[in-house]
């Protein structure tokens, strides 16, 4: 039998297009962690604090991809599926740090916490890719993770699966100031 290679190159550049194109809806198209939000790269966003607090994502077989848009000059917090309050919640905290945007993968042990690094807790840094930027307005934070990371410390998400989500911000980029800008939370349920 005599294969066509030519056939077989356009056969799989074919199959990589059409695999990538299903973002151009604004599912994922061109995504990466680099702290600006694409128009399409996300299918889903939630205004959690009209005008200034919002919660973007996708997710596919594996992965969720997410961003936060937060008008702040502080630290911004998002906290997933708490059991009361804050605990259990599985959050991400960024802050500035120099000039850059710190990202920590983090965990409310109590009400109203300690929420610290999963590793201080004796848990794994499960964000595989995360950037963030900062402008004289918003602090965007991009990440991507597994939708279950099998980490005590991270809560596990799935398509259609109804989740709190616990959001706050501060004026400045010390985490040990409490949540003096604002704090909220809504419970939405997770789409694909």
């Amino acid at each position: 039998m005599r294969v066509d290679l030519r056939k077989v190159t356009m056969y799989i550049l074919c199959a990589a297009t059409c695999s990538l194109s299903w973002g151009q809806e604004g599912n994922g198209a061109g995504w990466k962690a680099d702290g600006i939000i694409g128009k399409t790269e996300y299918k889903y966003v939630v205004e959690l604090k009209p005008g200034e607090f919002f919660f973007y994502y996708f997710i596919d077989s594996l992965y969720i991809y997410a961003a936060v848009k937060v008008k702040s000059k502080g630290w911004v917090g998002l906290g997933i599926d708490p059991e009361v309050a804050m605990k259990g919640a599985d959050m991400i905290i960024a802050y500035d740090e120099g000039s850059k945007v710190k990202i920590i993968d983090a965990y409310s042990r109590g009400i109203y916490g300690p929420h610290k690094a999963d590793t201080d807790f004796g848990g794994r840094e499960d964000l595989i890719v995360s950037a963030g930027k900062r402008d004289s307005l918003y602090v965007v934070v991009e990440f991507k993770r597994l939708l279950d990371t099998r980490d005590p410390f991270d809560r596990p998400v799935a398509e259609g699966k109804k989740v709190k989500i616990i959001f706050a911000s501060a004026r400045d980029s010390n985490l040990k100031r409490k949540h003096d800008v604002f704090k909220g939370s809504t419970t939405i349920q997770i789409g694909r």
